[in-house]
């Protein structure tokens, strides 16, 4: 038996990300046609290098419940994101009053490494639902060791060179200014305040 259909848009909520199903309980709350639940955006479902401080992380909790808008009460979603599955190594945690798309920015204090981070939601009926994604957090944080080492050396270096091309000119003109000097003082040697003609009367014989 063969069914053919037209290609169905993916959507994470689509996707059986655990063997048969998308999670590892309350399988059968599951799945696009789930009243509720949690899943991660593109954005940070792809595999991505991080390199920083903190790992931003977009999803989204949907709850379509019959007459949940006028039930305050109910709409408490607490969520957590774990390194894994274990409750020990919770990164995060958060607390939301609306359904809606969120993004936050944990700091995995684990140190660098590959990690497979869950995003796990629990409403106030005790339901779990989790989506988790894959991340690589500062793998290759010698990268930037090279920039850190030589960019103040390349700060220290720029005044030092505009110091040296100053002095440079004011060198030059210097020399131009001795030079003009020089000529003066030799005209002042031959020439008197009058000029040439006090030399020539100073030299001439008189007459008797």
């Amino acid at each position: 038996l063969t069914l053919e259909s037209p290609a169905v848009p993916y959507h994470p909520l689509n996707v059986w990300n655990t063997g048969e199903v998308r999670s590892r309980r309350n399988q059968f709350a599951q799945g696009f046609s789930a009243s509720q639940g949690i899943f991660v955006h593109d954005i940070s479902r792809r595999y991505r290098d991080i390199f920083g401080v903190y790992v931003p992380i977009t999803f989204e909790i949907f709850d379509n419940r019959p007459n949940i808008q006028n039930e305050p009460q109910r709409r408490v979603y607490n969520v957590e994101i774990r390194d894994g599955t274990s409750s020990r190594r919770v990164v995060g945690r958060f607390v939301y009053s609306e359904p809606g798309k969120y993004t936050e920015r944990i700091y995995i204090q684990y140190g660098p490494g590959y990690y497979t981070l869950t995003v796990l939601l629990r409403t106030t009926h005790g339901l779990f639902y989790e989506d988790s994604f894959h991340v690589g957090y500062n793998v290759h944080y010698m990268d930037g060791f090279g920039l850190i080492m030589w960019l103040p050396l390349l700060i220290a270096i720029i005044p030092i060179l505009i110091c040296t091309r100053k002095k440079t000119h004011y060198d030059d003109d210097n020399e131009e200014y001795d030079g003009d000097t020089d000529t003066d003082n030799a005209r002042g040697k031959n020439q008197g305040i009058l000029g040439m003609s006090m030399l020539s009367s100073s030299t001439s014989p008189s007459k008797t």
